[in-house]
């Protein structure tokens, strides 16, 4: 598997700039590293519905499509909602399953 260590480089600063912000702002870090791998597992699925072609099992409303064509309130209201809906049904479990964590560890190869 290619490796492209510009865009790897990229997500890690990237990454880093969000977690440094948010303990900046007193989000303790458990929250914040919960916050970011929950995000980069929308991201995830939305990317192995363009490129694999695969169908995700996340409902409409609660995807990564969803959330990134909002701003400012709604988008905070809208990520509240989808994080309440994660808990409450199984979208956690669906974000670990056994296909996100093989190309989730692929990305370390």
């Amino acid at each position: 598997m290619a490796v492209n260590i510009s865009t790897e480089q990229a997500l890690t600063k990237k990454v880093w700039n969000l977690a440094t912000t948010l303990s900046g702002q007193g989000v303790g870090y458990t929250d914040y590293v919960t916050q970011l791998t929950y995000l980069l597992f929308l991201k995830m699925d939305a990317e192995n519905e363009k490129l694999f072609e695969e169908t995700s099992s996340i409902p409409e409303g609660y995807r990564w499509s969803n959330l990134i064509e909002l701003d400012g309130l709604d988008l905070i209201e809208q990520y509240e909602k989808t994080l309440k809906y994660s808990v409450s049904k199984t979208i956690l479990s669906e974000l670990f399953s056994l296909r996100h964590r093989t190309r989730l560890i692929n990305l370390f190869i």
